[in-house]
């Protein structure tokens, strides 16, 4: 790599395998004949999170919640938001699971609100980190450029991709380039209005639970 003149610092990216527990590597750079090392800490992805609730009544309760991951949790543990990606229920169950660093499964007790009748079934996916849609976004139509939430803390600064969980009439993907603090930028994709209070996650779980309401 060459850093540029009148600069003393470089960026450059770092093309890594694969592994299914943390590691640290070293970097090791030489210029001028100079050595300087670091210590880079590569964390095994996961690649699935399986959710599952026990059956509970169509009147809401309580009931337990089990989550798994295809790899250890990260330092400072996983939570999972556990949600119905239907405009009609929003946020049926009232909890987060947390999944310890190093763990790959956690089990909890969660609280399920009122949702239509017995004998119908709901499905309920496991998102990660989310945030609110605010009022600057209300009644916008997707594809939006900028999508305006109450934070954007968690999210990667790159943007990425995101879910659209509340918005009308169901969950859509936009891609993003970045974010400020109270917005996503630079987004594409997706169909349907946005309204205060959707919700917005960082990640779906291809899996989810079906759960049959007596």
């Amino acid at each position: 790599m060459t850093v540029p003149a009148s600069s003393n610092n470089v960026q450059f990216p770092l093309n890594l395998l694969a592994v299914g527990s943390q590691i640290g590597q070293t970097l090791t750079v030489v210029a001028n004949g100079t050595t300087r090392s670091a210590t880079v800490t590569v964390l095994p992805m996961i690649a699935s999170v399986n959710l599952t609730l026990n059956t509970i009544s169509h009147t809401g309760g309580t009931t337990t919640a089990n989550v798994s991951l295809s790899a250890p949790a990260p330092t400072g543990g996983l939570t999972i938001f556990p949600r119905e990606p239907n405009a009609r229920h929003r946020d049926p169950v009232a909890n987060t699971l947390t999944v310890l660093a190093g763990a790959v499964n956690t089990s909890a007790s969660v609280t399920v609100s009122a949702a239509g009748s017995a004998g119908n079934t709901t499905k309920i996916y496991a998102y990660g980190m989310t945030t609110l849609i605010t009022a600057g976004s209300n009644g916008a139509m997707l594809p939006q450029a900028i999508i305006n939430v109450g934070s954007t803390a968690g999210f990667p600064s790159t943007g990425g991709t995101i879910y659209v969980v509340n918005n009308t009439p169901a969950t859509e993907t936009v891609t993003c380039t970045g974010t400020t603090g109270t917005t996503f930028t630079g987004c594409g994709g997706g169909t349907g209005t946005l309204a205060t209070n959707g919700v917005v996650s960082s990640e779906i779980s291809g899996k989810y639970s079906t759960l049959t309401l007596n």
